[in-house]
């Protein structure tokens, strides 16, 4: 699982990369208690960035699903989660990865940070080069590289990271790359 952090930008990316939200967005979670449901206005956010940045995505089979609360650890709050799913549960459910975002948080995010948050659950999907099949994958760093190059950091941790590496290569005289 991971821990975003959003920022305040609305529509402004959303709109520079050419997303308009149709689906409808779940006002009230269902009141027969029901735990998860899969939800439209994710597969249509997911479907967009995967055909824009994620196309070795395209024809694997993805469930999105809201989960009533999200995970917290303290004052950490864990927004979604993706996962490949086992041989079993693959052969139960048709799914190849299922991406659980916690409705109670996703419910006060701008259009933006839903886009920030669901390219950064697939981006801990990726293909294993023997088996072939999806597995998961955390973020080295806070974020992974295109959730940043496209959304920006995402926090002060991030913008102070990047900017401890910008500062070691000036005084190293490097380009920014590693040999």
């Amino acid at each position: 699982m991971s821990e975003t952090t959003t920022t305040g930008s609305g529509i402004e990316i959303a709109t520079k990369i050419g997303f308009t939200p149709k689906a409808a967005t779940l006002e009230n979670w269902p009141t027969t208690g029901e735990k998860f449901l899969l939800d439209d206005e994710l597969k249509e956010i997911a479907t967009f960035l995967i055909k824009k940045y994620r196309t070795d995505l395209t024809h694997s089979n993805i469930g999105y699903v809201f989960k009533q609360k999200a995970a917290r650890n303290g004052e950490l709050v864990t927004f979604g989660a993706a996962k490949a799913e086992s041989d079993l549960q693959k052969t139960l459910h048709g799914l190849d990865a299922v991406v659980i975002i916690g409705w109670d948080e996703w419910c006060a995010l701008d259009t933006d940070n839903k886009l920030r948050v669901m390219l950064h659950e697939l981006e801990k999907l990726s293909f294993d080069d023997k088996s072939g099949k999806l597995k998961t994958i955390n973020p080295l760093v806070m974020q992974f590289p295109l959730v940043v190059q496209v959304f920006g950091p995402s926090s002060q941790a991030e913008i102070d990271f990047i900017s401890a590496y910008q500062r070691f290569c000036k005084d190293n005289g490097g380009d920014g790359k590693l040999n």
